[in-house]
């Protein structure tokens, strides 16, 4: 962190969390002289958003921890909640499909349906496992028919 800004990694009952914890990243207040302070015509707006979660604190809006040496990792962002009948947070759910070792990245995203949000996922698969004239869209076929 930069020299003027006491950042803590809180959860939401307002407790400084240990190294290697994820939470809330929020910076105590005061804010050093230049930060933000407000949005443009909109005090309400700035104080709902970024300061009544933490009192005392402006919530970055990011999650993340702090590291047993004392650097910031960020994770994701807090709000990064796919709502559907469940909740489902984008970067657990990409976590889990990257585990294949076919997949070599994905990005989930929430689809808005009627009522809720339906998690997508995006997927860049390993060409080395593709078979003589396969698309990736045959080999995720195959895979998915090879499993039942």
């Amino acid at each position: 962190p930069t020299p003027g800004y006491i950042v803590k990694i809180l959860n939401n009952q307002q407790q400084v969390l240990n190294a290697d914890i994820n939470g809330d990243i929020c910076v105590e207040l005061p804010l050093p002289p230049g930060c933000v302070s407000t949005l443009y015509n909109n005090d309400e707006a700035f104080i709902k958003e970024y300061l009544s979660q933490h009192p005392g604190f402006y919530n970055t809006g990011d999650a993340g921890y702090f590291d047993e040496n004392g650097y910031l990792h960020i994770v994701s962002r807090s709000d990064d909640v796919i709502s559907a009948e469940y909740r489902h947070s984008a970067v657990q759910l990409e976590a889990a499909l990257n585990t294949h070792p076919i997949i070599m990245e994905s990005a989930c995203i929430g689809y808005k349906d009627q009522d809720d949000e339906i998690p997508i996922a995006f997927i860049a698969v390993s060409y080395t496992h593709l078979r003589a004239h396969e698309t990736p869209e045959h080999l995720v076929c195959r895979l998915l028919l090879e499993k039942k």
